[in-house]
């Protein structure tokens, strides 16, 4: 257990750098590239699980995780990327320093309550898993709200199921139900039906901004 502990910790800790990229920068490939890195360090977490627990029931989640989330999902993301042209993302609402600060400070949060809340864990390390997840879960509500480009809201709804996989891997690592559940939840057709959605809105309205579609009511 301390050894997995060990391992997990620091992989996990590192999705907060992924989670800071893809919310903060521009460049919508940028982004899509910062969530396959994200994504492969949640696929080690499974497979650090899956060896060091062990938990070998966690192998089938790592390759579906792998298959879904590091190729397909990107794949698609990209695809749309480059079929509508679409370097960079719309201006943010948020201006870029409050957006920082906003980031930093769901980041507090998120540890927080990962480190307070009563959940059925006793490992610190672990803890910290739970922060982590926290923290993804926050910033991905607030990547989708505080942006107006249709394909960031897209990466970070998947940057949400993420933080979401963690807190279900950290919490049941040892129930064989965590695994059906996490493959389950994998949102590659609500994924898929985004990216056509946000074509759509290319097309129609000439922009990726969701806020252009309220030109559609005149």
């Amino acid at each position: 257990m301390v050894a997995l502990e060990h391992v997990i910790t620091p992989i996990a800790a590192c999705m907060i750098l992924t989670a800071f990229l893809i919310v903060e920068l521009r460049r919508l490939k940028y982004s899509a590239y910062s969530y396959i890195v994200q994504s492969t360090l949640l696929v080690s977490i499974f497979l650090s699980i899956a060896v060091l627990a062990p938990e070998p029931h966690f192998y089938a989640w790592s390759i579906s995780a792998f298959i879904t989330k590091v190729v397909i999902v990107p794949w698609l993301i990209i695809h749309t990327i480059n079929k509508l042209k679409a370097e960079e993302e719309e201006e943010p609402m948020v201006p870029p320093i409050l957006s920082i600060l906003i980031d930093i400070a769901l980041i507090a949060i998120g540890f927080w309550l990962g480190s307070t809340l009563p959940l059925p864990i006793t490992e610190p390390g672990f803890k910290i898993c739970m922060g982590v997840s926290f923290s993804l879960f926050f910033m991905g509500i607030y990547g989708m709200t505080g942006r107006s480009c249709a394909i960031k809201q897209t990466i970070c709804l998947c940057h949400i199921e993420n933080g979401i996989h963690l807190m279900l891997a950290v919490l049941a690592y040892a129930s064989p139900v965590t695994v059906d559940i996490g493959i389950l939840t994998d949102a590659v057709v609500a994924i898929a039906i985004m990216l056509y959605l946000s074509t759509l809105i290319k097309k129609v309205t000439g922009s990726l901004s969701i806020y252009r579609m309220s030109s559609l009511r005149w």
